[in-house]
């Protein structure tokens, strides 16, 4: 007996499908792994706390070239330098020997010898050549300020800076060296052009020895000193000034003497470049 109040129908299961209803709440977000916690926490610690300083690589010394001297014969063009004493003369003359002419005169036979000994050479100034089929000689390039030839060589890091004088007075070769004074040190990285050479006065030293040493074996008379000179005071290479002056013998405009010296002063330089090993640049006031 079914009670009249309470009927239950049977509905098709395909018509209302089968679901399950569960209560109202908010859903359960997963809690991160214990490892994870302790990675996150180290995070945190690390970027509270300043790490430890590190320092970049130096970048590296610039180093000279040792395959290039630079030769400066001094003054030249409009410039004559000294009135030097003419050849077995005294006195005053109007064919006096000028100082551009010895100096490039010389410069040229230095030239010749270090090419020999398979070095390049970069000379501040040139003869002028002869114009072709008129028996002139062709007009002379701008003359260099001594400015202009310390940046020169200061551009191309030559191993052996060697500035070219010649004299009337005195005798045999005077090897002269800056003397400048090292500037203090300081934060700043830029140079004083004036004292640029103060960096390379040790090195340049040893260079004026290693040719001290070969003119005095090869028989000439060697006198050294200090002098205050441009553009010697602003070159960031070794330099030294040669200055050429008379012989008992001969004058400064004699060939011989000239290629003396020269071949002399070629051989000391290749020494230098292979046995003293001239340094790189000073780090401590690189140009």
């Amino acid at each position: 007996m079914v009670c009249p109040r309470f009927q239950v129908a049977r509905v098709p299961a395909s018509r209302y499908p089968a679901r399950t209803i569960l209560p109202d709440v908010p859903p359960l977000r997963p809690h991160p792994a214990p490892a994870l916690l302790l990675l996150l926490a180290a995070g945190a610690s690390l970027a509270q706390s300043p790490g430890p300083s590190v320092t970049p690589p130096a970048a590296p010394r610039p180093t000279l070239n040792h395959t290039l001297v630079f030769l400066d014969p001094a003054h030249g063009g409009d410039d004559p330098g000294a009135r030097l004493p003419p050849p077995g003369r005294a006195g005053a003359s109007t064919d006096q020997p000028l100082e551009r002419d010895v100096t490039l005169a010389l410069a040229g036979r230095l030239r010749s010898q270090l090419s020999a000994l398979g070095l390049t050479v970069l000379m501040t100034r040139e003869p002028q050549p002869p114009i072709a089929g008129e028996g002139q000689i062709a007009p002379a390039a701008p003359t260099l300020t001594p400015d202009q030839r310390a940046g020169l060589a200061n551009h191309v890091r030559p191993f052996a800076c060697i500035v070219l004088h010649a004299t009337g007075s005195g005798s045999g070769v005077h090897l002269i060296t800056s003397a400048v004074t090292a500037a203090p040190d300081t934060e700043s990285s830029l140079i004083p052009w004036e004292s640029a050479q103060a960096s390379f006065l040790p090195q340049s030293s040893r260079l004026a020895g290693e040719l001290a040493t070969a003119l005095e074996r090869a028989g000439l008379a060697v006198h050294a000193s200090r002098a205050s000179i441009r553009p010697l005071d602003s070159l960031t290479c070794p330099a030294v000034l040669i200055e050429l002056a008379p012989l008992p013998s001969a004058p400064v405009t004699d060939s011989g003497y000239q290629a003396r010296v020269a071949q002399t002063v070629a051989t000391a330089l290749l020494f230098w470049r292979d046995h003293a090993e001239p340094d790189a640049v000073p780090e401590s006031r690189q140009p």
